[in-house]
């Protein structure tokens, strides 16, 4: 239960605001330090995509109750901070140094890839596919009575209404024949038998011909010639798209892969002919992605990095590979993810603003992350886990587990010997609980904690009145 409390006390980076009032003060190491309303309500916001007025409403309603939302989600996480630095300067320790030292040479990449997505989202929103308007009628082992329908419809002198009536009569797609054969606007791939007709010829009106595949036979009515339309004006002409499926397929079309594997143990380079994969060299060059060539060394440097929290995992030559080749179509590569780090890295990311304040909170996150081991074992350290036998049988007596009730609505109890082990644990988690209540006692005078109830209520109202207008418009 102790670890569960403190893993629940989460920190979030504070942000400024223009027409701050302070709420509360508290000192650590003789420096007065003061939580304002504007970082306070931007931090509380993290509650919104999680939460409900009913699960929040408690909290609402006295000043006690949100003081002690405030410390958990807020600030009292420094406070754990300076207490665990109290004890044992890890920010100085070679984990700390290491671990840090990782994750920020990781972040550009991380921060990349963010970045990546937008400019590839905004390119594949950007291009034109063409769309045409077709019917079709799908006869799936008669081709003599395809031909036959076929013949009547190219003399009818109203052919959407008689091509829509020959769907109904003889297409052998339920739903087609439902809809009279219509399948709205469609693009290249959707309907793959006629892309040639429709994409290519740039045919309109019912073809003269029954199109073949190895699912039927089909007729085919192009209402309206394909013409461009930008991705990003689809949903405008009520048009749905697979916009994951084309992102693939974009960044697919932009990698080019140097390299074919040849068995286990073997590539086959486009440059150098057959290599073994543990006789790879670093200035072998694997990929092509957009269009700029990638060495063996500059994808391992940047899978190794990806891959390991802590940055010391090594990957070895034949994993490497297993993550670079081309994907089946039921997979996306390993390289698509590399591809859009790619597409969204530059060299100026370590002076942009994002990086400079992700790194602050990633120090300050990872200082907490350090610091609850600390703090746990440090009250652990004075939690008396020994129980002794007349303390498990009062416990007993006093609340016997009940396991079920017997015919007779009597109540069947667990034995002492089963309860032993839960009521040992129980007995220690509420020694547990008393020391944790004295630890936070002990923070609160040590570090001077100073609430202004009278800004704290006003700042109670503004939150409140926040997250109700958040859930009226989400």
């Amino acid at each position: 239960m102790l670890i569960k409390i403190l893993l629940g006390l989460m920190f979030f980076g504070f942000v400024s605001c223009a027409s701050d009032y302070e709420i509360v003060s508290y000192s650590i190491n003789g420096n007065v330090e003061k939580v304002m309303s504007g970082e306070a309500l931007e931090n509380f916001k993290e509650i919104y995509p999680q939460a409900t007025m009913q699960e929040l409403m408690p909290y609402f309603e006295n000043v006690e109750m949100f003081k002690l939302l405030f410390q958990n989600r807020l600030f009292e996480s420094k406070l754990i901070v300076a207490e665990a630095l109290s004890i044992s300067d890890f920010t100085a320790g070679a984990q700390f140094i290491d671990t840090l030292s990782h994750r920020s040479n990781t972040l550009p990449y991380e921060i990349a890839y963010t970045k990546g997505i937008e400019i590839i989202s905004n390119d594949v929103a950007n291009q034109s596919l063409p769309l045409a308007e077709v019917s079709r009628i799908m006869i799936t082992n008669d081709l003599g009575l395809a031909n036959a329908v076929l013949q009547e419809l190219l003399v009818t002198e109203n052919p959407v209404t008689d091509f829509s009536i020959a769907a109904e009569q003889y297409s052998d797609e339920y739903l087609g024949a439902q809809r009279g054969g219509y399948m709205g606007r469609i693009f290249e791939g959707q309907f793959p038998a006629a892309d040639d007709i429709i994409f290519e010829q740039g045919f309109e009106g019912i073809y003269p011909q029954v199109l073949r595949d190895q699912y039927g036979s089909y007729l085919v009515f192009v209402h309206t010639k394909a013409r461009d339309i930008k991705v990003k004006d689809f949903e405008k002409e009520g048009i749905s798209i697979p916009f994951e499926s084309m992102i693939n397929k974009y960044i697919s079309d932009h990698i080019a892969y140097d390299f074919v594997q040849v068995n286990e143990d073997t590539l086959f380079l486009s440059s150098g002919g057959e290599v073994g994969i543990n006789d790879l060299v670093p200035d072998d060059v694997l990929l092509t992605i957009w269009d700029k060539d990638y060495t063996f060394e500059e994808l391992k440097f940047i899978v190794e990095m990806l891959i390991s929290p802590t940055g010391t995992q090594q990957v070895s030559n034949a994993d490497l590979i297993s993550l670079l080749v081309p994907p089946t179509h039921q997979s996306v590569s390993a390289v698509y993810q590399i591809a859009i780090i790619f597409k969204g890295y530059s060299d100026s990311i370590k002076n942009s603003k994002e990086y400079k304040d992700e790194i602050a909170d990633m120090y300050t996150q990872l200082e907490l992350e350090m610091a609850y081991p600390i703090i746990q074992q440090a009250i652990y350290a004075q939690i008396d886990t020994n129980v002794s036998a007349q303390e498990i049988t009062n416990f007993y007596e006093a609340n016997k587990p009940v396991i079920s009730y017997g015919a007779d609505g009597v109540p069947i109890y667990a034995t002492y010997e089963d309860s032993a082990p839960a009521i040992h644990e129980a007995i220690v988690n509420q020694r547990a609980e008393v020391v944790f209540s004295d630890f936070k006692d002990r923070l609160d005078m040590e570090y001077q904690i100073i609430w202004n109830d009278e800004n704290l209520e006003k700042f109670m109202d503004e939150f409140y009145d926040d997250f109700d207008k958040y859930l009226k418009t989400h």
